[in-house]
């Protein structure tokens, strides 16, 4: 796929064709699907530059779409956003928001509410991408919304509903000749399930503000330093952070912030 794909947008490269941003688009498309996110934004931001020109708008508003998810692998959460916002407007301003597909958008904001710790928008997006996506025939977008989806809901501590997505999105991906990252990507939620359901406890999930102290620890700032950058007191960040290590089960500081890896809660080192 990937090969036939470069393949394509050097031809219509050369040709300067009608069919060029629509070559952009799936080599882009091909990249993150290889798990090669930084790879795909060139071609992604090319097919953006050139669809609307041809006045290809799904071509368009997917490839603002699939950058806003290669820039949130990376980490870069407000071009993420500015790119699935524009993703979004694109395909209400043309008709075409109801199209199965474009349910994907709205996993993508969900996955971006997501890594901001903000879980019941993300739920709310997510689930709403998940219901449309249910009319399209592209799989890979089910499953990849399913496991989205999974890691949420474990989050939300509904563990049972979340090892029965897993096993949905299992079922549709070992059906895939050619799943790409999604392979990998199913074990690891797989693994992140396993690890919540045998240390998370009932109410174990951590308020904003947790979250917000536990990223900061995670930078290797001192109680002290977290509170002045936080505008509150030591005592207040103390207190934080021992919730933190009673909800996460840990004891020292590395303890719990390879649990909260383990979880999905802050980025692997």
């Amino acid at each position: 796929m990937l090969a036939a794909a470069r393949a394509a947008y050097l031809t219509e490269t050369r040709r300067e064709s009608g069919w060029q941003p629509l070559a952009a688009f799936n080599l882009g498309w091909a990249l993150v699907l290889t798990g090669e996110s930084d790879a795909a934004i060139a071609p992604l931001q090319h097919a953006v530059a050139l669809a609307p020109r041809h006045e290809q708008w799904i071509v368009a508003a997917d490839a603002h779409c699939i950058l806003a998810k290669a820039t949130l692998v990376a980490g870069d959460l407000a071009e993420a956003d500015r790119w699935i916002d524009e993703a979004l407007d694109l395909a209400r301003t043309h008709g075409i928001a109801d199209l199965p597909h474009v349910g994907y958008y709205h996993v993508i904001r969900g996955a971006l509410h997501a890594r901001r710790g903000e879980l019941e928008p993300a739920d709310r997006a997510i689930g709403l991408g998940l219901q449309q996506l249910r009319g399209h025939t592209e799989s890979l977008l089910i499953a990849e919304a399913l496991l989205e989806a999974a890691l949420v809901r474990r989050a939300l501590g509904a563990g049972p509903e979340a090892r029965a997505m897993l096993t949905e999105a299992r079922t549709v991906i070992e059906s895939c000749p050619d799943p790409g990252i999604l392979a990998e990507r199913v074990e690891d939620v797989a693994r992140r399930l396993t690890t919540a359901h045998v240390r998370a406890s009932p109410g174990s999930v951590l308020t904003e503000r947790e979250l917000e102290v536990l990223r900061l620890l995670a930078q290797g700032r001192t109680k002290r330093e977290v509170a002045a950058m936080l505008f509150v007191s030591y005592s207040t960040i103390h207190s934080h952070t021992k919730s933190i290590y009673r909800k996460l089960d840990g004891t020292s500081r590395d303890q719990v912030l390879d649990h909260a890896r383990d979880l999905g809660l802050i980025e692997s080192a």
